[in-house]
């Protein structure tokens, strides 16, 4: 599939309402205090804003450890086009919820990434 049809195929998703979110990804920003100290914050990553996606499924982990509501944390995000930059650790902020990236993969066609992600308290 060539850049052209990748792009028309996005677009046509995008027209037909199927990204029905926007999200942004977020990634680490180290500071240093006026103590020494380090300072911790994540920061819009530049070019990752406002990206359409949508949620494709709630995941559940298979471990009698974790309580009902702990198995609604984790999620699968679909974005609209291939964003190689984005890497695990950072995080995706979407309706004003933040998640933790885990994993990053994207289709086999290269038209889309999938994020594996994790609800941030």
């Amino acid at each position: 599939m060539n850049a052209r049809n990748k792009t028309e195929m996005r677009r046509g998703f995008t027209r037909m309402g199927v990204f029905t979110d926007r999200c942004s990804v977020l990634s680490e920003t180290i500071s240093v205090a006026a103590s020494g100290g380090e300072i911790k914050s994540f920061t819009a990553a530049t070019g990752l804003t406002s990206i359409p996606c949508i949620f494709l499924s709630q995941k559940t982990r298979k471990s009698k450890n974790l309580e009902a509501s702990e198995s609604q944390r984790f999620f699968r995000i679909k974005l609209n086009d291939n964003y190689p930059t984005i890497k695990p650790g950072m995080k995706v902020s979407c309706n004003s919820v933040d998640y933790l990236i885990s994993d990053v993969s994207t289709e086999g066609t290269g038209v889309f990434t999938i994020l594996d992600v994790e609800r941030w308290n």
